[in-house]
């Protein structure tokens, strides 16, 4: 037998392994213990996945890059904000003590100042928000077939499912680009004027809440998107059930992702190239797999299973065949 050889071609994408027709793996329990043993599998497709999303959020790299300081302006300022009193005081009344003073809030230090090409580099990283909703539909319907132990080609099934669901996931994209935003901005608002205590803490606590619950949401939306044909609304509504019908799972998939998150991080403070290495190579990917992990059962217990004969699942308002479906239809790749 010749021996395989080994691309990066072959790494997204592998029509003698993968594909149509390829027999699915026996279907384990979507549970905590067969997470871990059907992983190791699904790593090198995990793998490629991420470096899909990376080459997908490529507009992300221009704020990095304006971060780093290099095109901005460099000026010369006082690091405490007592310089101005105690250089008052070294003018008008010096001494000993103010000497002593002027030694520590004297200190000068050198401050970035955006201009005109930090601004357009982070006004490019803008372009992320056109790519969320057509990126997070290609992950999803990605991750929902390695879930269901379905063969899965990367490439192929990634810029199938982008293209077959263009319209809808773009918009989805805007809308969960706002709600995150708003979310985001809420929390930091009412945190910041929370120590006054009253109506502004209370507010605070709601948000955080709000928060929590849309970002088990976004486990579900784009799942929903790509196995069923609703509109937007049913999207986001079913989704904000599943959020609260699989509150373990949703619970158990945030712990997850929250390690994977803090081991990157706890990289970053000791050693650069090993938190890049968990991003580059799988650390995103994983986070993605392991919201579909724990949604994809909920909905199949809850949206597909009731719904299945013959391997369609239908439902058309009794004694009226041809109105629009009131409930949702599977598409022709479940």
């Amino acid at each position: 037998m010749a021996k395989e050889k080994h691309s990066l071609f072959n790494m997204f994408y592998r029509p003698g392994k993968d594909g149509k027709g390829v027999k699915k793996e026996k279907q384990r329990p979507l549970n905590f213990i067969n997470f871990f043993m059907t992983l190791p599998r699904r790593f090198g497709k995990l793998m490629s996945l991420n470096l899909l999303v990376l080459f997908g959020n490529f507009p992300l790299l221009f704020p990095l890059i304006a971060a780093t300081g290099y095109f901005s302006t460099l000026r010369t300022g006082p690091a405490y904000d007592m310089f101005g009193t105690v250089y008052s005081l070294m003018k008008h009344q010096p001494s000993p003590a103010v000497s002593s003073l002027w030694g520590i809030y004297g200190i000068q230090v050198e401050s970035h100042i955006p201009n005109t090409t930090t601004m357009v580099l982070y006004a490019l990283g803008l372009l992320s928000v056109l790519l969320i909703g057509p990126i997070s539909t290609g992950c999803a319907y990605v991750t929902r077939n390695l879930v269901r132990g379905e063969s899965v080609s990367v490439l192929s099934d990634f810029f199938y499912a982008v293209k077959r669901n263009f319209k809808q996931g773009f918009i989805l994209g805007l809308i969960d680009s706002f709600l995150s935003f708003m979310l985001v901005w809420d929390i930091l608002f009412f945190y910041s004027n929370s120590a006054a205590g009253g109506m502004m803490g209370m507010l605070f606590i709601i948000s955080l809440c709000m928060a929590v619950i849309y970002f088990f949401m976004r486990f579900y939306m784009y799942q929903i998107l790509v196995t069923f044909e609703l509109s937007l609304f049913k999207i986001l509504k079913n989704s904000l059930i599943f959020s609260l019908l699989g509150v373990w799972r949703n619970i158990v998939a945030t712990i997850g992702i929250a390690v994977i998150v803090i081991l990157t991080y706890s990289f970053l403070t000791v050693y650069l190239p090993l938190a890049l290495a968990v991003v580059v190579i799988c650390g995103i990917a994983i986070c993605i797999y392991l919201g579909a992990y724990a949604a994809y059962p909920k909905i199949k217990e809850y949206m597909i299973d009731p719904y299945y004969k013959e391997e369609e699942y239908s439902y058309f308002n009794e004694g009226d065949d041809e109105e629009e479906l009131s409930e949702p239809i599977c598409r022709d790749d479940v």
